[in-house]
């Protein structure tokens, strides 16, 4: 007997409807924010997006896991910036950390996924995108990858973008621990001169990160040429020693 259309309406709308069913797991959502900060030069991580995984009820999480992340990198001026990127997963904590990494390192592409296995718990399950760029990085560019599509062993999850548009500018950690035997640099101040060169000033506090009395002489960084290269630093004051101490 051939169908009416009216039932063969209703026989497609339930079919459609069992299909979103089984690919969203209940009561479980994603949001990708992507922090404004710049993502810097001579950095290992350089946080890029964290995806928050919400599950509202502990029984929706029972065996349910990640199993692949898809990222496109679409709003990246120039994908030869990047060098690398990685996947961490940080539990419930929202702060960005490098100590449990979500499957293989990945080399730049407009969609990258990262395959793995993580079982979802109750609350927030937090991961972060980290990129690590190259020292010839172009400081005019920016750099954006937006998380589009969460694979689990119950479905896929389409997450929300919670910070559409926002990029990170690319920058340079100047100065960092340890550089040149210098334990911590603090308190820069950045001047362009008549010419164009661009000169940051800091303190060298070469034993530890304490105020005086300690030992701590003053930096001075040039680049002619923007801030994309950097001289070597120069020690423009040395404060000597006072009552027998540096």
């Amino acid at each position: 007997m051939k169908m009416k259309p009216a039932l063969s309406f209703i026989a497609f709308h339930f079919a459609a409807l069992l299909c979103c069913t089984a690919n969203e797991p209940a009561s479980i959502q994603a949001t990708s924010l992507t922090p404004i900060h710049p993502v810097l030069i001579r950095n290992e991580h350089g946080p890029l997006t964290r995806i928050i995984i919400d599950v509202a009820d502990a029984t929706d999480a029972t065996d349910v896991a990640v199993i692949a992340v898809e990222f496109q990198l679409a709003g990246t001026d120039d994908l030869s910036d990047v060098e690398s990127l990685t996947l961490f997963r940080t539990g419930d904590n929202e702060v960005f950390s490098p100590e449990d990494q979500f499957g293989d390192q990945s080399t730049p592409k407009s969609t990258i996924e990262f395959r793995g296995q993580q079982t979802l718990t109750a609350g927030r399950n937090v991961f972060w995108l980290s990129g690590r760029l190259k020292n010839s990085a172009n400081l005019s560019h920016h750099v954006l990858a937006t998380c589009t599509k969460v694979v689990t062993n119950n479905g896929i999850i389409m997450p929300t973008n919670g910070s559409p548009g926002i990029r990170h500018r690319i920058g340079v950690a100047l100065r960092k621990h340890q550089d040149d035997g210098v334990h911590t640099y603090r308190i820069p101040a950045l001047g362009t001169s008549q010419k164009g060169t661009l000169m940051c000033v800091y303190d060298m506090r070469r034993r530890m990160g304490r105020d005086l009395q300690e030992d701590i002489d003053i930096g001075l960084s040039r680049s002619t040429v923007g801030g994309q290269t950097w001289e070597p630093v120069r020690v423009i004051m040395d404060m000597g020693e006072f009552g027998g101490l540096p």
